[in-house]
C-alpha cells in the first residue's frame, strides 16, 4: 500500500526504522498483549508500536499494510 494514503504524522511514523512517539492523532482502541492498536483520527490508519527499540512502527490504511521506509 503506498503511503500517499497516511497523514503526514503517520508518513513520518512509517518512514524511520527506529521507534518514535505516538503522534497527538493516534488514538487507542484495542488494548493487544503487550501493547495497544492505535487509529489515526486524520487518515484513519491502524498503528501499533514497536516491538523492540530497532523496529519501527506498523502502520494499516484502508486493510492494506504499508511497508516501513516506503516513501512514494
Amino acid at each position: 500500500m503506498p503511503s500517499r494514503f497516511l497523514c503526514d504524522q503517520c508518513r513520518s511514523l512509517s518512514a524511520r526504522a527506529q521507534p518514535l512517539p505516538a503522534h497527538s492523532g493516534l488514538r487507542p482502541m484495542l488494548e493487544l498483549e503487550g501493547g495497544w492498536l492505535y487509529r489515526c483520527r486524520h487518515c484513519g490508519a491502524f498503528a501499533t508500536a514497536p516491538a523492540d527499540s530497532r523496529s519501527g512502527w506498523s502502520l494499516n490504511v484502508h486493510g492494506q499494510a504499508v511497508p516501513p521506509g516506503s516513501m512514494d
